[in-house]
């Protein structure tokens, strides 16, 4: 019984869903998988009830005393975000699932199939998030029932280290606009009439060879797939918030063009197909960011060293996922990129102001240490 209660849990109709589904596709008759489909919906539907149903008993399994404190705003907050998350996840993630696997079995051996699959990754990214919020609101629950204030949400830091998140006074501002101009250029590119835009902004060798040299900088900022177009925004918003809080908005800006020309300069001179894309970009940023780690590293508080070296490992692992699974993913662009992020990172110094910030918020992380 006390299994049975255990899996009884807010997430458990999610990681069902996630589980059978798939698989059902793959198992079943191809003229079965309309049904699927349609089914897919419905259980949908169903497993959101029974999200919401778990995630009401498994909280009135932690009983709180008829004395103890009202609701907190913040436990109220947990509870609303994490019911439209899980009514999210169960209600759109189904049929999502099941279209993404139908369209990687109809395109075994093409990249499409590939594409398909990126897909799969989406509910359970925001599964992740739907823990997440369980564990922060079954904290504050438990808390209220033992006559305490919910532990205060962790911060976000940029750099990983609050202290130098102060110090520093920058927030990343211009990297959601950055990403906002992207998106926006990439679709109305996309969305023109014969993708007209498109053809006029991306790298295509022969029209470069004829003396369209804008092409070198409108590559970067369009993109030819929704797929595409999302594994860049992500990536951008792993990597550049931290190179804009150390090296300000102008140096972001400024990284962005010359990193996005040298990638497709370098995707002109390997590689005859045509190009489009902010990765190369995005890689630019990543060998910025390795050259400046390398030269503070004596400045750098352990916790920020830590961030950017994971931030700079996800990078890695998203551009490599770029290169290999997106149809139109260029390598040698984003090696370019990434040649010219690392020149631009011994070439470009902090500001007196941004080094004192580091030494100092250094010396009180190793003090507290």
């Amino acid at each position: 019984m006390r299994l049975l209660r255990s899996l009884w849990h807010p997430l458990a109709p999610v990681v069902v869903l996630g589980v059978t589904l798939p698989l059902a596709t793959v198992l079943v008759p191809e003229d079965w998988r309309g049904w699927l489909v349609l089914g897919s919906v419905v259980g949908g539907l169903l497993g959101a009830v029974a999200s919401i149903a778990a995630l009401r008993s498994t909280l009135a399994r932690i009983v709180v005393p008829a004395g103890a404190p009202a609701t907190s705003a913040q436990e109220r907050v947990l509870l609303r975000s994490l019911r439209w998350l899980l009514a999210f996840v169960t209600i759109l993630g189904p049929p999502v699932m099941v279209m993404a696997v139908i369209g990687a079995l109809a395109e075994r051996t093409g990249q499409g199939s590939r594409q398909a699959m990126f897909l799969l990754l989406v509910p359970f990214f925001f599964t992740l998030l739907g823990w997440r919020l369980w564990q922060d609101l079954a904290s504050a629950r438990r808390r209220r029932a033992q006559g305490l204030e919910p532990l205060a949400l962790e911060r976000r830091t940029w750099t990983g280290d609050a202290r130098l998140d102060e110090l520093l006074g920058r927030t990343p501002k211009m990297t959601g606009w950055v990403a906002l101009i992207i998106a926006f250029s990439s679709a109305l590119a996309f969305l023109s009439l014969r993708h007209s835009m498109l053809v006029q902004l991306a790298k295509v060798d022969a029209l470069i060879a004829q003396g369209q040299y804008w092409r070198f900088f409108t590559a970067s900022l369009v993109h030819e797939d929704l797929t595409a177009l999302a594994v860049s925004i992500l990536a951008l918003f792993v990597v550049a918030p931290i190179v804009e809080v150390f090296l300000g908005p102008r140096w972001l800006v400024a990284i962005l063009v010359g990193g996005g020309m040298a990638a497709t300069a370098t995707s002109f001179a390997f590689v005859a197909k045509d190009y489009a894309g902010t990765t190369g970009a995005v890689a630019a940023y990543l060998g910025t960011l390795v050259s400046f780690a390398i030269r503070q590293h004596r400045r750098l508080p352990p916790a920020t060293a830590r961030r950017i070296a994971v931030h700079g490992l996800t990078t890695v692992a998203i551009l490599a996922f770029a290169g290999e699974l997106l149809p139109n993913a260029d390598n040698f662009a984003h090696l370019g990129g990434f040649a010219f992020g690392v020149a631009a990172g011994l070439l470009v110094d902090p500001s007196p102001r941004v080094r004192s910030a580091m030494e100092k918020a250094r010396e009180e992380a190793l003090a507290a240490a």
